[in-house]
């Protein structure tokens, strides 16, 4: 039986090879190969009303302090915000989950594994949005400008990997 080598002479055959080499490289350490890589991430949305009124909607409590203090420094021309929802979902490696907002539509959120120490994920609220962003672990990222009820929804979105000591 015979053997044959492939072999790389001139400056061609070494970029050939090197090409081949980071290529190989970029598979074994996309986020989907990586070992290291956490099985899931725990994502918490809330959905706050924004307005440039003090008074309240009607049926709807003032966002919790610590919010608070992060959109009035986000967001300065407003001048109140009302939490109108919470939720929490697991969402695991290359997969998606679903958020039902107030205003009907439907927020996915997927979690595409990490950037160095950034969680990576993938928003959409289709037909308006979609976008990948790259959040630390425990960050909180705001997606804002959909109207409701003649003020503006912003979803405050927190992501974190779970550890054994802070569970889902």
């Amino acid at each position: 039986m015979k053997v044959k080598l492939l072999t790389c002479r001139g400056r061609a055959g070494l970029v050939g090879v090197l090409a081949l080499l980071a290529a190989l490289g970029g598979l074994l350490l996309s986020p989907r190969a990586r070992a290291d890589q956490p099985a899931r991430v725990l994502l918490s949305v809330s959905a706050v009303l924004a307005g440039k009124k003090a008074a309240p909607p009607a049926d709807h409590d003032p966002a919790p302090a610590p919010l608070e203090s992060l959109l009035r420094r986000a967001f300065p021309d407003h001048r109140a915000f009302w939490l109108l929802s919470t939720s929490t979902i697991e969402v695991a490696l290359g997969k998606e989950g679903l958020i039902p907002l107030p205003n009907g539509a439907t927020l996915q959120l997927g979690y595409q594994g990490l950037d160095g120490a950034l969680i990576r994920l993938e928003l959409s609220i289709p037909p308006r949005l979609k976008t990948s962003i790259r959040v630390n672990d425990g960050g909180t990222f705001f997606q804002a400008g959909m109207e409701y009820q003649s003020s503006v929804l912003i979803l405050a979105i927190t992501a974190r990997c779970p550890t054994p000591q802070n569970g889902p």
